[in-house]
């Protein structure tokens, strides 16, 4: 609660940076136009262009999805 407090308890912060945190982003959601996430909140997401989110995050882009 006091990490994040403007977010419901037990729901992802929507964008890491705000809070101090380092954001990361698996390579394979940059094939995609649009990435959605949550919005801190357990109902709620935000949906954007996949550039534009790299541009407000600076995301550290790994790999640690498997392909299947």
């Amino acid at each position: 609660m006091s990490l994040f407090p403007d977010c419901e308890i037990g729901a992802v912060p929507p964008l890491g940076e705000l809070y101090g945190l380092r954001v990361l982003v698996d390579e394979s959601l940059a094939a995609d136009k649009e990435i959605t996430f949550n919005a801190g909140t357990h109902r709620d997401a935000i949906r954007m262009i996949y550039d534009d989110f790299v541009s407000l995050t600076k995301p550290t882009v790994c790999s640690f999805a498997a392909k299947g």
